[in-house]
């Protein structure tokens, strides 16, 4: 943790707090108006509420709750509906699903790389290149067969939603 001296945060606010030292590398924020460093002086309470609080920001799993995603992107806040493909590692899981006619399949990407599903059936929306969230595309009512791909990755990143009646 921080320069890989600390275990935890508890260490590293302890530093912060009391253990900081003179150095020409300092951060201008942490010397005092006479140049020296500075010390935060916290009680054993404020220190363990810091370390809390910085423990909420620590949480990594923001990184692929579609809640969290692009803000800016329509369609990617809020969680998947219907049966979700998830975007990954250039492929796509499941590779196969299979829906109801009309039913509209949930493109869940998590993993902040540039993905899309081009289906190969011009009938079918394709998705636009996203890097995060979610996008939906609704299936035809035929039965059949739908395959896509990505374009961003090629064939290799490919599936197929079979849809029955």
């Amino acid at each position: 943790m921080h320069d890989g001296r600390f275990a935890d945060l508890d260490e590293v606010v302890a530093f912060y707090d009391s253990g900081s030292q003179d150095n020409p590398r300092l951060d201008p924020r942490l010397r005092a108006s006479d140049g020296t460093p500075k010390r935060f002086g916290l009680t054993s309470a404020e220190r363990d509420a810091c370390v809390a609080f910085l423990g909420t920001l620590t949480d990594s799993s923001f990184l692929t709750a579609p809640r969290f995603s692009n803000p800016f992107a329509r369609g990617s806040i809020g969680p998947p509906t219907g049966p979700t493909i998830t975007l990954k590692a250039n492929s796509f899981s499941p590779r196969e699903v299979i829906v109801q006619a009309g039913a509209v399949v949930s493109f869940l990407n998590i993993d902040n790389e540039w993905h899309n599903a081009t289906f190969d059936n011009p009938a079918i929306a394709t998705t636009p290149r996203f890097t995060s969230g979610v996008k939906t595309v609704t299936m035809p009512m035929a039965a059949g067969a739908y395959t896509y791909h990505g374009t961003v990755h090629g064939l290799a990143m490919s599936g197929a939603i079979l849809v029955v009646k």
